[in-house]
């Protein structure tokens, strides 16, 4: 029996109805010449059992597999144990696919002449206030020099450079080649919840000849109620990302240390806000020295930015006592 072209991966946990939708918009895909793996990340509700009803209605096979409770990137690592497709595509539990996005992937990479291997395209956002129609418009993606192709952009170098700042990569969207993904050693589950994701673009891209659609595949449903962190999600998201800039800084991104400290400058800097709201001072001390040693030329604008935030966060307090 021949490999699938595609293995796609859900990992999911105690989402059930939500899962329900995401398994249909695979099922609506126009490429079926895929394998379908839903990674049960120690659910509690009817999810093994409705998961393996629904399969009976598949145009495709459907796997349920079982890990330890462990969080998205250890689920997804388990699916791609099992994989067996060319390629990987990843889609969250609550999020959605339009019908035609893997056969507009397929039908790209047979058209290259030089191998693929990293793929992805815009998203819509949905949040309280509504959808947003386009996750890349407006990114720095846009000026990475490429050739068109149909509604694709696909590049001439690198984009890891661009990837730095900020990733720009919903992971919903990613295609990437499986043994790229087995080579990179998949996603690194140390940095779960928050990084674990970003970390593997970046590694990818550092290796991948990509490509970016310039439509919408995915809707991104975000998991908080207009993309907004509570400071402890806050300070957790920062510290994790502190901890891969720290890590690509001497490894993969050691090419762009300049583009890198300054990202780990800013994150300092955020990190130091949120301290300083929680009157954790000492924390807030030490991330301002986290932040001059990988950017003290620019230690006046992040010193005037601090000000500022201390002193919204200051009034702000006032106005409530």
């Amino acid at each position: 029996m021949m490999a699938p072209f595609y293995s796609v991966i859900i990992p999911t946990y105690n989402r059930w109805p939500v899962l329900h939708e995401a398994m249909t918009s695979v099922f609506q895909q126009t490429c079926q010449d895929l394998e379908l793996l839903i990674v049960d990340d120690g659910s509690t509700d009817a999810t093994r059992t409705q998961v393996l009803q629904l399969a009976q209605q598949a145009p495709h096979p459907v796997r349920l597999l079982f890990c330890p409770r462990g969080g998205p990137a250890k689920a997804r690592n388990v699916g791609l144990r099992e994989a067996q497709g060319t390629f990987v595509a990843f889609l969250d539990s609550d999020d959605l696919w339009f019908a035609d996005h893997l056969e507009a992937a397929r039908q790209l990479v047979l058209r290259q002449p030089q191998a693929l291997d990293f793929l992805f395209a815009d998203t819509q956002l949905t949040r309280a206030a509504g959808l947003r129609a386009s996750y890349l418009q407006g990114k720095s993606i846009e000026t990475v020099p490429h050739d068109r192709d149909g509604t694709w952009r696909v590049f001439r170098r690198t984009i890891y450079p661009e990837l730095i700042p900020a990733s720009m990569v919903i992971t919903s969207s990613a295609i990437i080649r499986r043994d790229l993904l087995h080579h990179l050693g998949g996603f690194d589950e140390r940095l779960t919840p928050f990084g674990e994701d970003t970390d593997l673009w970046l590694r990818a891209s550092a290796m991948a000849r990509a490509a970016a659609g310039n439509w919408s595949v995915t809707v991104h449903r975000r998991k908080l109620a207009d993309g907004l962190m509570n400071s402890g999600q806050a300070w957790l998201w920062r510290s994790k990302h502190i901890e891969l800039m720290t890590y690509h800084l001497h490894g993969p991104g050691r090419m762009y240390k300049r583009l890198i400290g300054q990202r780990l400058a800013d994150l300092y800097r955020e990190r130091a806000v949120i301290n300083l709201r929680q009157s954790t001072y000492g924390l807030a001390i030490r991330d301002l020295m986290g932040l001059i040693y990988y950017d003290p030329m620019a230690l006046p604008k992040h010193l005037h930015l601090l000000v500022q935030r201390a002193r919204r966060w200051l009034a702000r307090r006032v106005q409530s006592a």
